[in-house]
């Protein structure tokens, strides 16, 4: 009838213009830059609908509905094939393609097709797209399958050079620590009759490439390193010709540049006796690049190795083994290759743990405050206290400040630690007042790490809360106010008129520079405790002491010794006119409680 015809050719239309949109949207996609062209599933899901109520309607002409499904599904292989390389040729092709399907499909009801009105003239048209359409899409699907082809295979290749690229050094070419790391996981992986009985991993560290870098420039740093390293690999190839029992381990490149100024290499080893200065291949290959860049360039190298089996049973250990070797700061063996020390290894790695247990240890209560009085030289009076921090940690005991406020500025916890003490010390003066003691002193050791205008300034600020800057002294030494910048002399002058004094520490090794001394202004002046071992009766430090007490006077200082444990050294020091004494000799450091019952037998109340 007229009504199914007209909804037959209706809804032909309406799939041609659903057709024409999704290429244009395809063409849109790809226009906004889009790295892949993909249709939604619901997209293609409702293209297949369509199409299948479309054969439904064509009634017995199924000719008709299979080649008008085979016009749509060109219209989508089209877009697929060609429209990521050869955008505009895709668009003008399938707009021929719609244009040829809008005059066949009659968009309009009533009208047969233009070319013929009879069915047998519809039906060999149709024949017609049926024998094209399949010829066409064959073609198509071969041609999309020589495209995917080319794509799987630059893909390849792509992945190929990024693998490179990801496991070399760019200046140098050579492998790089992921390289190593890899080699290393396939040695392990291989059945344990296939692996060498025992090996070395050998590596150094090239210091001088930062001051190189300065002075010269990124690119001629960049070609030294080049060079060095090319000339160290053929170097090992001629040494391991040479000495073939130490050539390069089969599996393993013969260099690897690990990080920026470090190299590692593999060498079988045999199983004999290690000689004393290790394996002969390692005396040998750095004379060649000592000669052209070592004193040339200030270069200079730190190497070491670590054997399996003997230091470690598996690669990861051993190349531990290694960075701790190469990257401990050792001079006397600087130029030379040394062997992994199992108990260095093991100080090493205390002093890891402990420095990445500072913060920890002080958020945890690990830390405490000690107080060592400091007494007249009469011995009469308390006149204050020295604040000292301990650690007593859970893993490690007891640690010594001199090991720990060294870790406390590398790890940038020093200005935490302080804080802690300062802290205390402000309660610890509280106490003290409460008990009637209320002139007696507080002194705090400021660490160099934590010498700058911005911790300062927080510290000022902390006094100025407290309000007990009268009672508080800070320790510095003079190491501080021979390299103190104007900033931080400011804020020194902050906290002098809150009234905290300030005492130079460890008085003695700036001894010529007493310049520093006179224009910082302190207020008291500590004799470091080696000036004070053997006095009287060593008569150079005898003479010593007794300069620098004149010498105090002179500015105007008090002075404290520190360290006395006898009382032959009590009695020199106050026959010299040293003010204050600190030592066992009255007291070891005390607990808060113990320190306030120490006031209280020997302070004058105040």
């Amino acid at each position: 009838s007229s009504a199914a015809s007209s909804f037959r050719a209706g809804f032909r239309g309406g799939m041609v213009a659903f057709n024409a949109g999704i290429t244009l949207w395809a063409f849109r996609s790809k226009m906004s830059d889009e790295d892949f062209l993909r249709f939604p599933p619901a997209v293609i899901a409702l293209n297949f609908a369509l199409s299948m109520i479309l054969l439904a309607i064509s009634g017995g002409n199924a000719v008709i509905g299979v080649g008008t499904y085979l016009v749509q599904a060109n219209l989508y292989i089209i877009c697929f094939s060609f429209l990521v390389r050869h955008q505009w040729a895709t668009l003008t092709f399938g707009g021929v393609f719609l244009a040829g399907a809008v005059v066949l499909f009659q968009l309009s009801a009533g009208k047969a097709f233009p070319l013929s009105y009879d069915e047998a003239a519809v039906l060999r048209a149709y024949s017609y797209i049926l024998f094209f359409g399949v010829v066409e899409t064959t073609v198509l699907i071969a041609f999309n399958n020589r495209i995917a082809a080319i794509v799987i295979a630059r893909v390849h290749e792509h992945g190929k050079e990024m693998r490179r690229i990801a496991l070399t050094d760019q200046v140098t070419s050579l492998p790089n620590g992921i390289a190593l790391s890899r080699d290393m996981k396939a040695w392990e992986e291989r059945p344990r009759e296939g692996r060498a009985a025992r090996f070395l991993i050998v590596g150094f560290r090239l210091d001088g490439l930062e001051g190189m870098n300065e002075a010269h420039g990124l690119e001629f740093t960049n070609q030294v390193v080049y060079e060095l390293a090319d000339r160290y690999r053929k170097a090992l190839e001629r040494e391991a010709a040479q000495f073939p029992l130490y050539g390069t381990l089969e599996g393993f490149s013969t260099l690897y540049r690990v990080e920026g100024n470090s190299f590692v290499f593999v060498m079988k080893f045999p199983d004999l006796p290690l000689p004393q200065k290790g394996p002969p291949i390692l005396s040998e290959i750095i004379r060649e690049i000592e000669a052209d860049y070592r004193e040339r360039m200030s270069l200079s190298l730190q190497g070491g190795y670590t054997v399996y089996p003997d230091d470690a049973d598996n690669t990861e250990q051993l190349f531990r083994n290694l960075l701790n070797l190469i990257h401990g700061r050792r001079r006397e063996d600087m130029g030379v290759f040394v062997g992994f020390d199992e108990e260095r290894y093991r100080v090493h790695l205390r002093r890891e743990s402990l420095r990445e247990g500072i913060a920890k240890g002080i958020a945890e209560g690990e830390f405490s405050v000690v107080y060592q009085p400091k007494v007249s030289a009469s011995g009469e009076e308390v006149e204050g206290f020295e604040a000292l921090a301990r650690w007593q940690s859970p893993n490690f005991g007891a640690v010594s400040p001199a090991e720990f406020i060294p870790l406390a500025e590398e790890a940038g916890e020093i200005g935490e630690l302080t804080d802690f003490v300062v802290a205390d010390s402000m309660d610890f003066l509280r106490r003290l007042a409460e008990k009637g003691f209320g002139k007696t002193t507080v002194s705090v050791n400021l660490s160099p790490g934590s010498i700058h205008e911005e911790y300062l300034e927080a510290l000022s600020g902390t006094v100025e809360r407290s309000g007990l800057g009268n009672r508080v002294e800070f320790e510095i030494t003079e190491g501080i106010v021979m390299k103190m910048t104007d900033e931080v002399s400011r804020e020194f002058d902050r906290l002098k008129r809150l009234g905290v004094w300030f005492s130079i520490d460890d008085f003695g090794t700036g001894y010529s520079n007493l310049g520093y001394l006179q224009n910082f202004e302190a207020q008291v002046l500590k004799i470091d405790k080696r000036f004070i071992d053997g006095i009287p009766l060593d008569e150079k430090n005898a003479k010593l002491v007794i300069a620098i007490l004149q010498m105090a006077r002179s500015f105007g200082m008090r002075t404290v010794a520190e360290g006395v444990e006898y009382a032959e050294q009590l009695r020199f020091l106050r026959e010299n006119g040293c003010g204050a004494i600190q030592g066992y000799y009255f007291s070891k450091p005390l607990g808060r409680e113990e320190a306030l019952s120490f006031c209280g037998r020997n302070a004058a109340p105040g």
